[in-house]
């Protein structure tokens, strides 16, 4: 019965691009080819029975995932040449973070709520498609760049283009497969972990290959992905929803949800909604020690305060992605087990916004040089970034999402806040850094900072988890209300 639907539904769309074709006869050679390659993936995915759907949603989880694990890999991938380019551009700790690390930053949160919207608009497969392609572009425009401002220019693109990778994989990853059940939370964690597989191959990996071929080309090299993305994209990644198994309740409340929302309507919740923004924030402030350690300072940091060789920094920040992507692919099946209740669910991230606090004390404490206080340090940071699953299940779950048509508005306006103060934490550290250097350099002419340099600089970064703490506690006491409250309409008819 399966296939005969497919194969009804496959019979006019024939006809509907046949018609379409005839009015648009520009365009039909390229839409042609999209359109049968589509439906041969359509034809292919319906006959491997059972479960059809599930795995054509499989196959665009897996092209808008890969591109997300791209997005994490070029935003990181800094980190281990930061020298290299210092040196290369004559640019301060200050100018570097400005220039290559905090431009990606803002370009990409500038871009959250339009990458958002057009997921929701014109669809995954499109947008995931033109940002891929952007990007590769992006990519090749920074291995060129002979200048300082050519090579803004590039992570601006960069940046601007990579917002779908984070945003795209989750709004496909709903429509495939849900929220809040036992396969969405799986497809979430996981989801995570490919974007820790990127994060850990910008670090030793991609330092080891800038080594034997020089920056430059590492970044041509790379590029290649996101191409491949951007043609996988077109084919693969479907743009309507290929849920199953959900009650006749549900889905009808779905639909009523979909029909009522709209942008405007979706962007005035958001904003009157307390525990979004303390989502938001939380996002922010235990993101963006992370991006920063293992995307600009970490290695520094290491190799200047602990005085450790530069492979060995380059594989201690490994080993925070390492950490932070086994973490990630665990809590996606603790959320349907131990951490169902949102009670617990903030628990857990107040304990792991806690543990971002002991982590920073270590650099703060000018302990550096103590090589247990920098595995401590490395190992906790790691642990924490296990949160961004748990709090984007919030989010994802949230009923401002509208079942499945404003996840990418919701997810692009949090995104944004989080986005904004991971640039303004680089910035923030980078000026920091700018105003204690001591005139030191090393034998290439880079600039080498004191211990003290970097625990006054990292001791933003320790308020930083504890704004996240608060947020939590703020979190919980919103939840708790509601609960309350909820109760409370419950019991009314009862004692009246």
């Amino acid at each position: 019965m399966g296939t005969s639907k497919h194969s009804s539904s496959f019979h006019t769309l024939q006809r509907e691009f046949a018609l379409f074709c005839s009015l648009h006869s520009t365009r039909g050679a390229f839409d042609l080819l999209r359109f049968r390659s589509r439906a041969l993936m359509i034809t292919l995915c319906s006959s491997w029975r059972p479960g059809g759907n599930r795995r054509l949603a499989i196959c665009g989880w897996l092209v808008a995932s890969s591109f997300y694990l791209c997005d994490v890999f070029l935003r990181l991938s800094v980190d281990v040449v930061t020298n290299d380019v210092q040196r290369e551009f004559n640019m301060t700790a200050e100018e570097v973070s400005s220039a290559f690390g905090s431009s990606f930053f803002w370009s990409y949160a500038l871009m959250q709520i339009p990458a958002g919207w057009l997921l929701d608009a014109v669809g995954p497969s499109r947008t995931i498609s033109g940002c891929a392609l952007l990007c590769g572009f992006a990519s090749l425009g920074f291995g060129y760049s002979r200048t300082a401002a050519s090579g803004i220019i590039a992570r601006i693109v960069m940046g601007l283009a990579s917002s779908g990778g984070w945003l795209g994989a989750l709004k496909v990853s709903r429509l495939g497969f849900g929220s809040a059940n036992r396969a969405a939370n799986l497809v979430l964690g996981i989801t995570c972990m490919l974007g820790g597989v990127g994060g850990l191959g910008s670090q030793e990996p991609f330092r080891q290959l800038a080594a034997a071929v020089s920056w430059r080309d590492a970044f041509k090299i790379v590029s290649a992905l996101p191409f491949a993305i951007s043609a996988l994209a077109l084919l693969l990644i479907s743009d309507a929803s290929t849920t199953e198994g959900e009650s006749a309740d549900a889905q009808e409340e779905e639909e009523d949800d979909d029909d009522n929302a709209s942008p405007t309507t979706t962007w005035r919740d958001i904003i009157s909604t307390p525990r979004l923004w303390m989502c938001a924030i939380y996002l922010g402030t235990t993101d963006g020690p992370f991006e920063l350690y293992t995307s600009l300072w970490g290695v520094s940091y290491l190799k200047q305060a602990g005085h450790f060789s530069p492979s060995a920094a380059a594989t201690m920040t490994t080993v925070i992605v390492i950490v932070a992507t086994v973490g990630q692919m665990l809590a996606g099946p603790l959320l349907t087990v131990t951490l169902a209740s949102r009670k617990r669910q903030v628990m857990s991230l107040l304990i792991l916004a806690l543990v971002g606090i002991v982590s920073m004390s270590f650099p703060v404490a000018e302990l550096g040089r103590s090589v247990a206080a920098s595995w401590s340090s490395v190992l906790l940071l790691g642990v924490t970034v296990t949160s961004c699953v748990i709090v984007w299940e919030v989010i994802s779950s949230d009923a401002l999402c509208c079942g499945s048509r404003a996840t990418g508005l919701v997810s692009g306006m949090v995104n944004t806040v989080c986005m904004a103060l991971d640039a303004a934490l680089q910035m923030l550290v980078g000026a920091i850094l700018t105003s204690n250097w001591e005139g030191s350099v090393d034998a290439k002419g880079g600039r080498v900072y004191s211990p003290g340099a970097y625990a006054k600089a990292f001791a933003p970064v320790c308020c930083c988890f504890c704004v996240a703490s608060i947020c939590m506690v703020v979190l919980a006491v919103i939840v708790a209300r509601k609960k309350n409250k909820r109760m409370g309409a419950t019991m009314a008819p009862l004692l009246a």
